[in-house]
């Protein structure tokens, strides 16, 4: 076969999967790259070295993880957290050392599970096992973090969980159990409750004492004794409800709790002082004197016992009826547990009131939030006592973000299935209602348990569940309201662990294995979302699982993901442009968190890192930085154009690295964080020899440099597959194969190495000759470089272009002189 020139124009499908290797016939094996090592695709085409990091800081504590959090107020002020064991720090954009550092209740296990979502100067932050913080910057030198301070929390009518064992007499099922409590807890009202415990369920079916009831057991318990904090009464006490007021809203009410008695009753009047209460069956006492008679609107106080079927009560409010069945009065009794229902809600007569204290275990007083349409006693299940579902035993949200003017937070562990959404621009208020801007609730239905692991804001409400993902949106061009709510699923592939990050449209999430990475977005074509594998072509990628992830814009958009082994990679992307461009990136150490910030016209790139340094662990907070110069600008000439010389940039090319500036110059750095390690050394924009960190931290030139650059080394590596060329007889795959000529376009690089299958070396020949060349730093080359290779090899054409030293490289494209035989 004759020779035919080959070229590679871009590395828009990033390094693929070795399983990829032989598929030769899809597009994008033209595109990609056998190996992608500390160097990325640009979406242009071409492909980069990555930026080295320069140090910033310890983290506070060298022996336990830490995690990033960027905090984002305004295009001029933007922070990076510093969130640790029981600690959070907060750090300036470009490195700012500002000097804060708060108190958390988050331990160093708690990290990965901190969700987190940001309005203005406010951040929210979300852990199941912590009532949910907020973090205010209060001026650019202070800020605070405490609990955030609800003025209503999301409720619901939850039961009672009194504090006390039980031990039952008998736990299988029958009737007429006794049941026994180590304490006084129990109360006339919490007849007709069910008493759960596991799976065991009981009736309550009569009141012996506060320590004592008579129960049916209905579904068998798991043994008799049941631990304090293991049962639970469920609903309501089993009472009539009696308000003393109706409204206004503000005002306050008294709640008289009222239990009926098992028989009928007749009164000889419905109003005035003295009149006779006689029922059809014994179920008076001479305890009732004092008490009060509740039924509609009528009250009446008992004054006199006559015997077990009559007594005597002053009218205090008339009564609609002389006659009232079981059930439809009720005489005063204790039904309100002061502990568990202080600041409960109370929700009767279509109207809400908070319990703010009690008068006794048969009043309690309240402030009216909701105005109520009468004042009728309600009978028992038309009334409820609901609590917060956020609390210790019930646990918090594990997410939160903002959504359509609300606060939107879901997933607790007893509600691992729900959403709730505070009052529209009223992020602390969660009264529900019926109005529009009333804050709302709702439980996902699916055939199976999907505990949400992560809310994100989009065209609508994206919920990702352990099972799949979910859209929430209200009807047509409507925003989601109380009673206006649409929950689709929108896929089954289910994520958990890793906080989604948005990018563009699309919410960007890791599959629950922690290997897929899928990109949710609406698909106008098919009226719905859809979520493709990002990582399909280059599955290896994710090897050891993601662990943290985050999306940089500017200058290039790049998805950044740490893995669980502590190697960083990324993804070049533009659904626009079709790239989707994986790489990977190691560093001497282990990267353990990742996030961006804004700052100015770029985005940057923080990292925790450890490493192993002087034989201690330690662990940096590092910034990729790629708008290094590396020597000192010249002097301004005021009649010149542009006015200022505009430096040489090509980014920090060392990790943890340190720049120096002495316009006088200097021969001696201080680099003690990095004692024990061999460093690389850029002086002026000239490389130097490596040195070996000594004890004492400083490392020392042969010469006095201006601006100095020194760090640990990298190496970056672009390989070439071997191309696919097609031939007389089919395919050029298998067959003897030469690359005789490689042409190698750059743009502002600096030396380079040639490596073949075999691993032979050849030096790109970059260098420029020429008068006064000599006694300058080596400038970028921007151009087409020419390599000659010898040789024939079967089924195999692969070349790898590397940079191991301190300098910058950008491969545009690649043309090869190629010749095939049988």
């Amino acid at each position: 076969m004759p020779r035919v020139s080959q070229i590679q124009t871009n590395f828009t499908a990033g390094e693929i999967s070795p399983r990829l290797y032989g598929r030769t016939d899809i597009d994008r094996y033209a595109n990609a790259a056998k190996r992608l090592l500390n160097a990325y695709p640009v979406v242009h085409g071409g492909a980069r070295r990555r930026a080295g990091t320069r140090y910033f800081k310890p983290a506070k504590i060298a022996a336990k993880r830490a995690r990033l959090i960027p905090f984002v107020v305004s295009q001029d002020a933007a922070y990076m957290l510093e969130v640790g064991d029981t600690y959070l720090r907060v750090h300036g954009a470009g490195g700012a050392d500002l000097g804060i550092e708060l108190a958390t209740p988050y331990t160093e296990a708690m990290l990965g599970d901190i969700d987190y979502g940001q309005g203005a100067d406010t951040m929210f932050l979300a852990h199941p096992s912590v009532a949910m913080q907020r973090l205010r910057r209060l001026s650019s030198v202070s800020f605070d973090l405490s609990a955030v301070p609800f003025t209503t929390q999301p409720f619901e009518e939850q039961g009672h969980k009194p504090a006390a064992g039980l031990t039952l007499s008998a736990a299988s099922v029958g009737a007429g159990r006794t049941v026994t409590a180590d304490a006084g807890v129990f109360l006339p009202t919490d007849v007709g409750r069910v008493l759960l415990s596991g799976k065991g369920q009981a009736t309550i079916t009569g009141f012996t004492s506060n320590v004592s009831v008579t129960a049916d057991v209905v579904v068998a318990f798991a043994g008799v004794a049941l631990a304090n904090g293991s049962w639970t009464l469920d609903a309501s006490p089993q009472a009539l409800l009696k308000p003393s007021l109706a409204e206004p809203a503000g005002s306050t009410v008294l709640l008289h709790a009222a239990r009926w008695r098992e028989s009928s009753i007749t009164l000889s009047a419905k109003t005035g002082a003295g009149i006779t209460v006689t029922a059809a069956a014994a179920v008076f006492d001479a305890g009732d004197v004092g008490r009060s008679l509740y039924a509609d609107n009528g009250v009446a106080v008992i004054t006199a016992f006559t015997d077990a079927q009559t007594l005597t009560a002053d009218v205090t409010t008339d009564f609609a009826s002389t006659t009232y069945e079981k059930g439809g009065y009720g005489i005063t009794a204790d039904a309100f547990r002061a502990t568990e229902d202080l600041g409960a809600f109370v929700r009767v007569n279509n109207g809400l009131c908070r319990i703010t204290g009690f008068n006794s275990a048969a009043t309690a007083v309240a402030t009216i939030v909701t105005k109520l349409d009468n004042i009728i006693a309600a009978p028992a299940l038309a009334w409820s006592v609901e609590s917060s579902v956020w609390s210790a035993a019930n646990g918090y949200p594990r997410t939160v973000t903002l959504h359509e003017q609300r606060l939107v937070a879901a997933g607790s562990t007893r509600y691992p299935q729900t959403l709730w959404g505070s009052r529209i621009g009223e992020y602390l208020d969660f009264t529900k209602g019926t109005n529009d801007d009333d804050a709302y609730s709702f439980t996902l239905a699916s055939d199976e348990v999907n505990p949400i692991s992560y809310v994100a804001s989009l065209r609508n409400l994206v919920v990702h569940t352990y099972g799949g993902e979910f859209s929430v949106q209200g009807g047509v061009e409507k925003p989601v309201t109380p009673t206006n709510v649409r929950v689709r699923p929108e896929s089954t592939h289910g994520s958990r662990g890793v906080r989604p990050v948005t990018v563009g449209s699309e919410s960007v999430f890791v599959q629950r294995a922690g290997r897929k990475v899928r990109a949710m977005g609406y698909r106008y074509d098919q009226d719905g979302y859809s979520a493709p594998d990002l990582a399909v072509l280059a599955e290896h990628i994710t090897s050891s699982g993601i662990v943290s992830m985050a999306y940089q814009q500017e200058p290039d958009m790049v998805l950044w993901a740490v893995r669980g082994d502590g190697a960083l990679i990324s993804c070049t992307m533009d659904r626009e442009q079709t790239v989707t461009a994986w790489a990977a990136h190691y560093t001497d150490g282990a990267f353990e968190s990742v996030a961006t910030l804004p700052n100015g016209d770029r985005e940057e790139v923080w990292v925790v890192v450890r490493r192993l340094v002087n034989g201690q662990v330690v662990r940096y907070l590092e910034i990729f930085d790629d708008s290094f110069a590396p020597q000192l600008p010249g002097p301004v000439d005021p009649n010149a154009f542009p006015p200022v010389a505009q430096p040489v940039v090509y980014g920090t090319t060392v990790d943890c690295g340190v720049v120096f500036d002495n316009a006088g110059g200097q021969t001696v750095f201080p680099v003690p964080h990095l004692v024990g390690k061999t460093v690389d050394i850029v002086a002026d924009g000239a490389v130097m020899q490596r040195q070996l960190v000594p004890a004492g931290g400083n490392v020392q030139l042969p010469r006095a440099s201006y601006r100095t650059l020194i760090g640990l080394p990298f190496r970056s590596e672009i390989g070439l597959l071997t191309p696919e060329v097609g031939t007389g007889t089919g395919t050029s795959q298998g067959n003897s194969m030469r690359t005789s000529e490689i042409s190698l376009r750059f743009l502002d690089t600096i030396g380079a190495l040639v490596l073949d299958g075999d691993g032979t070396e050849q030096d790109v020949p970059w260098r420029r000759f020429g008068e006064g060349v000599l006694d300058e730093a080596p400038a970028p080359f921007t151009g087409s470089v020419r390599i000659e290779t010898l040789g024939w090899d079967r089924g195999r054409s692969e070349f790898t272009i590397v940079q191991d030293q301190p300098l910058p490289m950008h491969l545009q494209s690649v043309v090869r002189k190629f010749q095939i035989n049988d």
